[in-house]
């Protein structure tokens, strides 16, 4: 399932969801589940206001390829000063860090895992 989650208030009294563009409706876990959302090429995005249960915080940052496009992990070179891009299938002198962070998030009665990255 590919979602934005933010937190806002959240207004309990859903009852017409409208998806125009511009505009990121206000679901529970529970409305996304029933509207199947998640699941076509492009991501849905939605807001939901939910309390973190739990965050795991092990393996959260890696070093990844520098190149914008790609968002690989390197490896790290025998003498720590090259690093290589299997996907780019090039060595670099440098890495940029990125981060995923698992995270279970519950709303109203429904508890869902989910990623967080930064892009």
């Amino acid at each position: 399932m590919s979602c934005v989650f933010c937190v806002y208030q959240f207004n309990p009294f859903i009852t017409n969801i409208n998806f125009t563009a511009g505009t990121t409706p206000f679901l529970t876990f529970g409305q996304v589940k029933e509207l199947d959302l998640g699941h076509s090429e492009k991501p849905d995005y939605f807001n939901v206001k939910a309390y973190i249960s739990f965050a795991k915080k092990e393996g959260c940052l890696y070093k990844a390829c520098p190149n914008q496009d790609c968002n690989k992990k390197v490896t790290e070179g025998s003498d720590g000063t090259e690093f290589l891009c299997e996907k780019c299938n090039q060595n670099f002198p440098n890495f940029k860090y990125r981060m995923i962070l698992s995270v279970g998030a519950i709303c109203m009665i429904l508890s869902v895992a989910v990623s967080l990255s930064n892009g």
